[in-house]
């Protein structure tokens, strides 16, 4: 039994003294590894600063896009030359910009990343996606649209995401086109990449939102209303009368985020809907709207049987210019549910002291004191 424990505590201490050995080696490889990343990050980036410092002035030599070419021989290299090419690339616009997407096309640098895209190693070829939407390259769309076809919610945000950044119409569409309802991305997701897109963003919002696709169409008409362009309205009006009520709710929030009133009727007459969820967002975005036109139809659905609803439309009139004035007469009448929604509403957005304030400018009866009643009422 000695025997037994003896032996134990010598393969337990083997296992230690290896592993710790191990941890020694990775570590002193690591620190050799920034070594010479530090030596050739300065050497290459002198090489690329002197050539990319003349790249409209005059055409690069045989001499220096051999000594560039001969970078991607090393993956240490390449991957240097790769994040300097995307802080160039990041930081210029214009000819300037073409010319150096040009440069990194000449060089191989696109080439040597879609190679990389054949990578069993996931992580790898995601990273080869990233870095080719970086550099921007049109080389780069056909090979990232293969690698839509995956399982992998990873590539398929980063594929998406790297055709957006080289901002290509035509494949920003086809993408998109690609993909169906069944993908593993969340809706906020895409919004993301449809709000990042770097090219025509008016183009490609007139054509997706009219997708067969409705989740692809809801995307897209939320996407334009975070992109505040008010030549879109009309075409985003269409959808306040779509059969799909996802896509009457995304045009509604659009109006909202967009901030105009040209369709204001058309979002009171949808306070009538039988969606809660519909009538809800409606409420909401009227106050974001800001026409004292809605309060009226605002301070109806304070009867309204959702809580979300009565709850969106008590903070919207409270925020709409003369709201207050019409709390005033709410907490006049005779209806408990909308004084005490109200009532929330005011006390979440007011200090007190507004209150106070905001009643020195005004006539009787004055709201703090209707407040108080009807809390010491209670």
């Amino acid at each position: 039994m000695e025997f037994v424990i003896i032996y134990s505590i010598i393969i337990f201490s083997i296992l230690i003294i290896s592993l710790y050995l191990y941890l020694f080696y990775e570590r002193a490889k690591e620190k050799k590894r920034n070594r010479v990343i530090i030596k050739n990050e300065s050497v290459i980036e002198q090489l690329l600063d002197n050539i990319i410092s003349k790249i409209e002035q005059q055409e690069v030599n045989d001499d220096e896009i051999y000594a560039l070419k001969s970078l991607l021989n090393d993956e240490l290299t390449a991957q240097i030359l790769t994040e300097k090419f995307i802080h160039y690339i990041e930081s210029f616009r214009g000819t300037f910009l073409q010319s150096i997407i040009n440069l990194s096309e000449e060089i191989g640098l696109v080439d040597y990343q879609i190679k990389k895209l054949n990578t069993r190693n996931v992580n790898d070829r995601i990273l080869a996606i990233k870095n080719l939407g970086e550099l921007r390259s049109k080389k780069g769309l056909e090979p990232i649209l293969k690698m839509l076809n995956s399982s992998n919610p990873e590539q398929i945000y980063s594929s998406l995401k790297a055709i957006s950044n080289i901002g290509d119409e035509e494949y920003f569409i086809k993408a998109f086109n690609m993909i169906d309802e069944n993908i593993i991305l969340s809706e906020r997701s895409l919004i993301e990449i449809a709000d990042s897109f770097k090219g025509d963003k008016s183009k490609v919002y007139l054509e997706l939102m009219k997708s067969d696709k409705d989740f692809v169409s809801t995307v897209f008409i939320k996407s334009a209303g975070n992109f505040r362009d008010s030549k879109l309205l009309d075409e985003i009006y269409k959808f306040l009368n779509d059969k799909n009520n996802e896509k009457k709710i995304a045009a509604v929030r659009a109006f909202g985020n967009i901030g105009d009133n040209r369709y204001l009727d058309d979002i009171i007459k949808l306070l009538d809907s039988d969606s809660w969820e519909l009538r809800a967002t409606c409420a909401k975005v009227l106050g974001q709207i800001n026409d004292k036109k809605a309060i009226e139809a605002l301070v109806g659905l304070l009867k309204d049987e959702n809580y979300y609803v009565r709850r969106n439309a008590a903070n919207s009139i409270i925020h709409l210019d003369g709201g207050l004035e019409s709390a005033k007469e709410i907490l006049q009448g005779d209806d408990k549910f909308a004084k005490d929604i109200i009532i929330n509403a005011i006390e979440t957005a007011y200090s007190w002291n507004e209150l106070v304030e905001y009643d020195k400018k005004t006539s009787e009866p004055k709201l703090t004191k209707l407040i108080t009643d009807y809390i010491e009422n209670e």
